[in-house]
């Protein structure tokens, strides 16, 4: 079972929070004091707002989500001597060394323990979380195995609204010829963290279905993980396509094992599943 104990990081990362919370507040306000109760809202902008609403509340939902689930540690339990050994795997003669190497149970230092392949250990949690991707100030939390799609609809789902608003309020700003700064700063400050949250989103989409994490990146050549493009974002996403775009946690894997593919000497690979290379 994994073990969900507190971050001691949060401490040290809620300002970065309380400015993307901030954020949120700051062009709502912008949005309905610089646009909504001075502009001539029709249909068309009513149903944009509605809109661009529903996409505003799935993201705040997908970033309480990414902030309060618990990434996922390794187990207190966890060790080399608590691992039958049908259930693991040593290098052979035809695997190359250097794919089982990168799939291996390693050691941190740090926490003074064994951890499975892909986790790493984080300097602001001060434990080692599984499936790492990255440490983000701005959740307040690490990314990892159960928040990573939470993170993603996050940063999708606000892009998007930010969009919607972002272009409805400049439409309005360029008709009128205003330069109220509520309506610039939803008008351009939409536009722009559009841009910057939805490619952020995509780059972890493409992360996904190649079954590889920001840390994975300099994988160049062959990427042990990688299963094919369903089963790579199964992995993140669960495979009920029901729950795909809602927020909250899917029906991952546990985390401590992956099938890897490991290529022989010989030509061709080995995929191991249900074991641990050591």
């Amino acid at each position: 079972m994994i073990h969900h104990s507190s971050f001691k990081g949060k401490v040290k990362c809620g300002l970065p929070l309380v400015l993307t919370i901030g954020l949120y507040a700051l062009f709502y306000y912008c949005f309905f004091a610089g646009f909504y109760q001075k502009a001539d809202i029709g249909s068309v902008d009513q149903a944009l707002v509605v809109i661009w609403n529903i996409f505003a509340a799935l993201g705040a939902v997908s970033l309480v989500y990414c902030v309060a689930l618990d990434p996922g540690c390794v187990p207190d339990d966890f060790c080399l001597e608590n691992i039958p050994s049908e259930n693991t795997q040593s290098l052979s003669d035809d695997m190359r060394e250097i794919d089982h190497c990168l799939g291996k149970v390693t050691y941190c230092s740090k926490c003074g323990t064994y951890r499975p392949s892909r986790a790493h250990h984080c300097s602001y949690c001060e434990r080692c979380i599984l499936r790492y991707d990255h440490h983000c100030p701005y959740v307040a939390n690490c990314v990892g195995l159960r928040n990573h799609k939470a993170f993603i609809l996050f940063l999708g789902y606000s892009g998007i609204s930010l969009a919607v608003m972002g272009a409805q309020v400049l439409s309005f700003a360029l008709q009128e010829d205003t330069s109220d700064w509520k309506v610039l700063v939803a008008g351009i400050g939409g536009i722009g963290l559009f841009f910057t949250l939805f490619g952020f989103a995509c780059f972890h989409l493409w992360l996904v279905v190649r079954n590889c994490t920001s840390l994975e990146l300099n994988w160049r050549d062959f990427n042990i993980y990688d299963l094919g493009n369903y089963q790579n974002f199964t992995q993140v996403f669960g495979k009920s396509k029901l729950y795909w775009l809602l927020p909250g946690p899917s029906n991952q894997i546990e985390g401590l094992l992956f099938p890897v593919k490991i290529r022989n000497k010989t030509g061709g690979y080995t995929v191991v599943e249900n074991k641990y290379l050591i």
